[in-house]
């Protein structure tokens, strides 16, 4: 049987794993700095119930963001659930 747990970070504990400048679709072609952050982990717990053994396996929980936004969370700070 799997068992999936979450571990979110405070807001002040992402951690900013990389930058982009992209583009609207408007004839502007405004830019917007989006930001990739490291939010939490997942962890998927497993054991298998013929060799009784234990087997965890840590993602990493990301999402892409403007800076706008990140800064707006950072500011109100607290643990966000996605």
């Amino acid at each position: 049987m799997k068992v999936f747990r979450t571990k979110y970070l405070e807001v002040h504990n992402w951690e900013i794993l990389e930058k982009k400048t992209i583009h609207d679709f408007t004839e502007n072609e405004n830019s917007i700095n989006v930001i990739k952050v490291l939010i939490g982990t997942l962890i998927t717990e497993e054991i298998d119930a013929f060799n009784q053994k234990y087997n965890a396996v840590e993602t990493p929980i990301v999402r892409w963001i403007t800076e706008k936004e990140y800064q707006t969370l950072k500011n109100n700070e607290g643990i966000i659930i996605w």
